[in-house]
C-alpha cells in the first residue's frame, strides 16, 4: 500500500520540471508564471507563443528594465517588424522635448491591438519619468508624417532641388 502512494508521489514530483518549463507549461500556468515574475498581464491581449516568448526572456527583459534594449525586446516579442527608438539626445526632434522622453518607431502598418499591447507592455519596462511615443511607419509615408528616407520613403523620381535662395543642389553644396 505505501510502495504504490510513495510510486505516484514519486512520479507526480518527477514530472514537475514539466510544469515549470516555459515551453512546455500549460497554457493557464503561463499568466501565473508571468505574476511571479512582476509582469502585470491584465487581460487576454497576447497570444500564447507571444506570452511564451515574453516569459523565455524575463530574466534579461527585467535585468535590463529601464534602457532602450528593453523596449526593443519587448517590441520584438510582439512583433517581427524592425523597431528603431529615438531618445531625445539624438537629433531629432520627434523624441520628445523632455530629456526623457522617447520615440518607438515600428516599421508596419497601425493596429490597435498591436498598438495598445506594446504601450501597456513598454510602459513596464521604460524608464521611470519618461513619456514614450508609438509611431506605426507605413511602407511609403507621407512628408511631416514621421517619413523617415531609408526607412518608410521613397523617392520616386530624382529631381533637382532648390534651397530657400535658389540654388541648386547639385551635390556641390550641402546642408547645415
Amino acid at each position: 500500500v505505501f510502495n504504490a502512494l510513495y510510486t505516484d508521489f514519486q512520479s507526480t514530483i518527477d514530472s514537475l520540471d514539466r510544469f515549470l518549463d516555459a515551453d512546455i507549461a500549460p497554457a493557464g500556468l503561463l499568466p501565473v508564471f508571468a505574476r511571479w515574475m512582476g509582469l502585470e498581464l491584465d487581460g487576454d491581449f497576447l497570444k500564447e507563443s507571444q506570452l511564451r516568448r515574453l516569459l523565455k526572456s524575463a530574466y534579461l527583459l527585467i535585468s535590463s528594465k529601464g534602457t532602450c534594449q528593453a523596449v526593443i525586446r519587448i517590441a520584438h516579442i510582439l512583433t517581427d517588424a524592425p523597431v528603431y527608438v529615438l531618445e531625445r539626445q539624438s537629433s531629432y526632434r520627434g523624441a520628445g522635448e523632455d530629456p526623457y522622453d522617447f520615440t518607438v518607431l515600428v516599421l508596419c502598418a497601425a493596429d490597435k491591438k498591436l498598438y495598445s499591447s506594446l504601450k501597456y507592455l513598454i510602459g513596464q519596462f521604460k524608464p521611470v519619468r519618461s513619456k514614450m511615443n508609438l509611431v506605426f511607419l507605413d511602407s511609403c509615408g507621407r512628408l511631416d508624417s514621421y517619413c523617415c528616407l531609408g526607412m518608410n520613403a521613397k523617392i520616386v523620381e530624382p529631381v533637382p532641388g532648390l534651397t530657400d535662395h535658389g540654388m541648386m543642389l547639385d551635390g556641390l553644396s550641402y546642408l547645415q
